[in-house]
């Protein structure tokens, strides 16, 4: 008898233990709550983000509200200055960082936060304000290139040769006008004059009315002559103005892909397109976005964290860089708005499908000297001031509205001179 009891007993419990480990199969775990991410991505962008955060979401248990939009610093400071950040915002320039920082509700220093993971990181993608590490790099772009079609037949030299006719360029955006205008001056001075002139005029060292920046304007202008001016002024850089055919090269950035691009496209290095600016040694100019870590403290803090760490893993990236559904139904197998990383180990496009992200990818990669946007870097006046005057150039292209709109631009950079801020990162590697 006590032998049947003893056994019933052993059975008994051992269909409790066998519920319990299935119901845990079963049963969905608690959420650890919810945060809340701010970038600057929407649409198609957007889509791609949110698929990173779903793969967060599921792994770590927790409801994020992701918010996309073009006017990120106006929302950031609005939330600030209720006292209701978003635990991570994604900043789409090192000045924005540099902005926050040297504010009174900064962001988190993340070295505690990241540990190891910054060791995938180079200076320039993990940058130091003051010798700690406030922002990391989680998508970067290149800059320096110039777009072509090689179905026309010509290189981009000869087209190059023809002068600004040839040359597709829109100075309107969505949320900023100007900016494509201040990229194409940036690129040309770090060509012609290297990492260290650049450096000194991105941060506020290099004056505005001699030298290397009135060299590289006097070469915008020789493209930039009234007609493609009056074009550009009249264009949006979001046009996809080369796969229209109205014109042959482009000067933008990698962002600017879509299956056209990366279909029939190529590109090349400024420099190789315009060889009367290739003075300096050759570098490239880069961009990036940078994730920053606003929760100080608590559940939501924990959380935010885990997703901070996540960012800068293969993982994440792997499920960033996937073809969207909806291109596998368009059989688009170019993947154009694959993301690029710059952390050590990060996954690569094949070149066998991804022709153009590879070469990209390969260039951001690569040992040559890198710079971030110089405009990006500046402070902000300086940075719409820089935009204004281009925009005020192209509008009477020529010796007079330049010296008018670089004397204009000293004055605000005089005026910037040693206002009270974090200390700027390096800009180049």
């Amino acid at each position: 008898m006590r032998s049947f009891e003893t056994a019933t007993v052993l059975l008994a419990l051992w269909l409790v233990l066998l519920a319990a480990v299935g119901a845990g199969d079963t049963v969905r775990p608690e959420h650890r709550g919810r945060i809340s991410v701010l970038a600057s991505w929407t649409d198609a962008e957007e889509t791609r983000f949110r698929k990173v955060l779903d793969a967060y979401a599921a792994k770590y248990h927790v409801h994020v509200d992701y918010q996309g939009t073009t006017a990120v610093r106006e929302v950031l400071l609005s939330r600030l200055n209720a006292g209701n950040p978003p635990e991570v915002a994604i900043l789409p320039s090192l000045g924005e960082v540099g902005t926050y920082v040297g504010s009174n509700t900064p962001p988190r220093e993340l070295t505690p936060v990241l540990k190891d993971a910054l060791g995938r990181y180079g200076p320039l993608w993990a940058p130091r304000f003051g010798g700690k590490v406030y922002a990391v790099a989680v998508k970067a772009d290149l800059k320096s290139i110039v777009w072509y079609d090689p179905a026309r037949g010509q290189g981009p030299r000869t087209l190059a040769a023809r002068g600004g006719g040839e040359w597709c360029a829109g100075m309107g955006g969505d949320a900023t006008s100007g900016w494509p205008g201040t990229d194409w001056i940036e690129d040309i001075l770090l060509q012609q004059s290297g990492t260290e002139a650049y450096e000194k005029w991105a941060r506020g060292e290099l004056p505005w009315t001699e030298g290397a920046v009135p060299r590289a304007w006097e070469a915008f202008g020789d493209i930039f002559t009234k007609e493609p001016a009056a074009a550009a002024l009249r264009n949006d850089w979001g046009q996809k103005l080369l796969a229209s055919k109205q014109c042959a090269l482009q000067h933008q950035a990698s962002f600017v892909r879509d299956d056209r691009y990366t279909g029939h496209a190529a590109f090349t290095s400024t420099r190789e397109v315009l060889p009367g600016i290739a003075r300096g040694p050759a570098a490239s100019e880069v961009s990036a976005d940078f994730a920053t870590l606003f929760a100080k403290k608590g559940e939501r803090a924990g959380a935010a964290e885990d997703l901070m760490r996540f960012l800068t893993t293969e993982e994440a990236q792997k499920v960033w860089a996937q073809v969207p559904d909806d291109e596998r139904r368009k059989k688009i197998t170019t993947n154009p708005g694959r993301p690029f990383f710059v952390t050590r180990g990060a996954p690569r496009p094949d070149p066998g499908a991804e022709r153009v992200n590879a070469a990209v990818s390969t260039a951001l990669g690569g040992p040559q000297p890198k710079c971030l946007d110089a405009s990006d870097a500046m402070p902000l006046r300086m940075r719409f001031a820089f935009q204004h005057g281009v925009l005020d150039y192209l509008s009477d292209p020529g010796p007079e509205k330049q010296r008018q709109v670089l004397d204009y631009l000293e004055g605000v950079r005089k005026e910037l001179k040693g206002a009270p801020g974090a200390a700027s990162p390096r800009v180049c590697e």
